[in-house]
């Protein structure tokens, strides 16, 4: 009797175990978060006080003039340190005026001691004029050179390991010496072929990076390049490993909006349909579980997706449209209203949807503008609001804009952490009523958001 409970006994141990293994690896979603981070109700909307006479109490202002960087051109962020791209700009001797070139360095600041902590100097005598970061974490930066030529550039992107502070170069290209850009590809005879400067995305101990190759001869019937290759490759910063993970050879189309977490690379691939006269963007997923590309929506109007670290997404849906395989005609010269979708990758639902506001006309430009480090802040322009997934409360902010707050609209937002969010922006004075030197100056504006958020409760 006793050896046939023993016997059930290590039965239910083993159906327990098969059980939890299975589900383990099934599931396809962080193993350190909850199943719901943060909450699903319905999105409450609310409108805050006037926050122009309050801006003080949470903004601080920081040029870099003194520091010889009047301008800033971007940045990326890491746990309160920012990389920021930064430098001036001249005239080239016997140039009109509007020849202006920028030159540019490389800034690693410490937000909360106001610190330069180091320079990275571009090389002039190299042939390259500009310095761009592309990540920062606890153990990388990842930077680019090159010569600011748009169509045909010469670059090099390098990594710096933040432990040691080697520097290793990642890949460089210079004109003529191009056999890692063409290797394995086949090239149309007669046609040559350029390729756009790369992008990229640090995670981790790995750097994603995006190359564009086209060919340099006109097709008469479309008017534009033909595209010879679009590839994501992932390169490992510890030994220099390269391998792509994904390749498109559309003629007419490219990758566009890269965004990474911890399971999934997200891209936007956009194609030019010539019998329907408009341009079709779906949203691709790459798994670093299963090493395949799954096609995410199919109604040819979504675009810049951004992935949030619970596996959420947050993408935009050109109108009219709803979210059926059955694509919508954009207005001509790509115009016309979109919202933004927020929703599970593994899920259905919960979708919630967020319009541009302001009566719902269209900008060029997206509503979304920042997502924090933890996921539970998301960021939104026109107008300004903040999604608060703790509680999914939307809260609009009001005196954030326009000359009576004397706050600029931003070129570029970013969390620096859940306590504070970056933004590079100039003034709002009047461009008659600046110098030359004062139009093209810049300020790093750094928002405390917990000060941020007390102002706004505190009604």
């Amino acid at each position: 009797m006793i050896k046939k409970k023993l016997i059930i006994f290590l039965l239910l141990i083993c159906l327990i175990f098969i059980t939890v293994f299975g589900y383990g690896c099934k599931k396809e979603s962080p193993s350190n978060l909850p199943e719901e981070t943060f909450s699903i109700a319905p999105l409450t909307v609310k409108t805050s006080k006037d926050l122009s006479e309050h801006q003080e109490e949470f903004i601080k202002i920081r040029d870099f003039k003194d520091d010889g960087f009047p301008i800033l051109g971007g940045f990326r962020s890491y746990d309160n340190i920012a990389l920021i791209c930064g430098g001036f700009e001249k005239i080239p001797e016997g140039q009109p005026k509007n020849a202006v070139i920028g030159y540019y360095s490389m800034i690693i600041y410490d937000i909360k001691s106001d610190k330069i902590l180091e320079v990275i100097k571009y090389d002039e005598n190299e042939g390259f004029i500009s310095v761009f970061p592309y990540g920062i974490n606890e153990n990388w930066i990842v930077y680019e050179e090159d010569d600011y030529d748009e169509f045909n550039p010469n670059f090099v992107f390098y990594a710096i390991n933040r432990k040691t502070n080697e520097t290793k170069k990642l890949i460089e290209r210079k004109k003529g010496h191009d056999e890692f850009f063409t290797k394995g590809e086949i090239i149309p005879k007669d046609s040559g072929w350029r390729i756009a400067s790369p992008k990229g995305l640090l995670k981790g101990d790995k750097f994603y990076m995006e190359i564009y190759l086209t060919g340099n001869k006109v097709e008469e019937e479309a008017g534009s390049l033909p595209v010879i290759s679009d590839s994501i490759y992932e390169i490992d910063l510890k030994t220099g490993d390269i391998k792509r993970i994904v390749h498109k050879t559309e003629r007419y189309g490219g990758i566009v909006s890269l965004s990474i977490n911890d399971h999934y690379l997200a891209f936007c691939f956009a194609k030019q349909d010539f019998e329907k006269k408009m341009l079709v963007e779906d949203i691709y997923l790459y798994s670093f579980k299963s090493g395949k590309v799954l096609k995410f929506t199919d109604n040819g109007v979504s675009e810049t997706p951004v992935l949030t670290p619970d596996d959420w997404i947050i993408y935009q849906v050109w109108l009219p449209s709803a979210l059926t395989s059955d694509p919508a005609v954009q207005p001509q010269g790509g115009g016309g209203q979109f919202y933004n979708v927020i929703r599970p990758i593994n899920k259905e639902k919960p979708v919630f949807t967020v319009t541009t506001g302001d009566k719902e006309k269209h900008y060029l430009y997206p509503s979304f503008r920042g997502i924090s480090s933890s996921g539970r802040f998301i960021l939104f322009l026109s107008p300004w609001r903040i999604l608060d997934r703790k509680t999914n409360t939307i809260t609009t902010l009001t005196g954030m804009t326009g000359f009576k707050s004397s706050f600029p609209t931003f070129r570029l937002t970013q969390f620096a952490s859940d306590n504070t969010l970056l933004a590079i922006g100039s003034t709002n004075i009047p461009r008659e009523q600046l110098s030359f030197e004062l139009q093209l100056w810049q300020w790093l504006y750094i928002i405390d958001f917990n000060k941020l958020l007390q102002v706004i409760e505190n009604k």
